[in-house]
């Protein structure tokens, strides 16, 4: 499958970040994907510094692996070659 179907497929989900902001997952990945530059790097921001909320915490101690998951999903189709 073609990084471009892929993340098609991403966009197509409907899935958002779930920081504040709610921001299409599919657009991170397409915008990244369109820059020309040769090394991309890919960045969890995993900080719990807002008082009072920890609202991540559950997912960043207790299902790390499935963030790791998705990071080398995204490396990956952002280490593609351009079609």
């Amino acid at each position: 499958m073609k990084s471009s179907e892929i993340i098609q497929q991403v966009l197509d989900s409907g899935l958002k970040g779930r920081g504040g902001a709610g921001f299409p997952t599919g657009l991170k990945w397409k915008y990244t994907a369109a820059v020309k530059e040769p090394e991309k790097y890919v960045v969890c921001n995993a900080d719990e510094g807002e008082p009072g909320t920890f609202k991540d915490v559950r997912y960043s101690t207790k299902l790390h692996i499935k963030f790791m998951e998705e990071w080398q999903l995204q490396a990956g189709q952002l280490a593609q070659k351009r079609e």
